[in-house]
């Protein structure tokens, strides 16, 4: 079934789709933007991040609340970390999950591994050569396939090679309007 993801509101598109909005989470933004000073980000993206947070902690909490129904335990592997606000509200709904993260420079939020108790990892999963040596039960791609512009089908291959036997791929495009 494809499916459009919110909050609260759902409504049928047509028999496989269902499309929901997601709505503010002003509770999500606060606990965040008193997290974000142990992350160690810089002012600039302290404040980009406080920006995120805001614009899409709504979108974070009905993805890990549909997550963390779904798998409580196991490995999950999110793709596009910074600025981490999807992992802290992840950690919180399945505190018991094994989460790992990757992005491009996760030197920016050098404090995120230790106050959220995830696994960052730098990598480039648009590079030829990126790989891993580990499987995942879950693997994450929420609101990074319209920024990908290298070779995406050669990338999501790459991705689903770390998916361990019956794993999912969570994949989901809030900004799909933005792809070119």
């Amino acid at each position: 079934m494809q499916r459009t993801a919110t909050n609260e509101q759902t409504r049928s598109a047509g028999p496989d789709v269902q499309v929901v909005t997601y709505h503010p989470a002003p509770a999500v933004v606060e606990r965040y933007v008193q997290l974000l000073p142990r992350l160690g980000a810089e002012p600039a993206l302290a404040h980009w991040a406080a920006e995120y947070a805001a614009g899409h902690a709504g979108r974070c909490l009905w993805d890990a609340r549909f997550l963390a129904e779904r798998h409580r335990t196991g490995r999950l592997l999110n793709i596009g970390g910074a600025p981490y606000v999807f992992e802290m509200v992840l950690r919180k709904e399945a505190p018991e999950l094994d989460i790992h993260t990757i992005d491009l420079d996760p030197c920016r939020f050098p404090g995120v591994a230790e106050t959220l108790g995830i696994r960052t990892i730098a990598a480039d999963i648009e590079h030829p050569d990126w790989q891993l040596d580990e499987k995942f039960d879950c693997i994450v791609c929420a609101e990074v396939m319209e920024h990908m512009r290298i070779d995406l089908l050669g990338t999501m291959r790459r991705i689903r090679e770390h998916l361990a036997p019956h794993g999912i791929l969570y994949l989901t495009t809030p900004n799909g309007l933005s792809f070119w």
